[in-house]
């Protein structure tokens, strides 16, 4: 999946891309890599934080 002008270092194009560390989008431009945080992690997070 590509997401087009959504670079936040360049504005160019990202695609959507996953290795054995989970999910990422990663610009074909400049190369430039963000990692997606999986969702089960983000309901753990919000679980431990309303318990508290």
């Amino acid at each position: 999946m590509f997401f087009f002008k959504a670079c936040p270092r360049c504005g160019g194009d990202m695609y959507l891309n996953r290795d054995m560390y989970g999910a990422y989008t990663q610009c074909v431009q400049c190369g430039c890599v963000l990692y997606i945080q999986e969702e089960k992690e983000t309901v753990a997070v919000a679980a431990k934080e309303k318990a508290a």
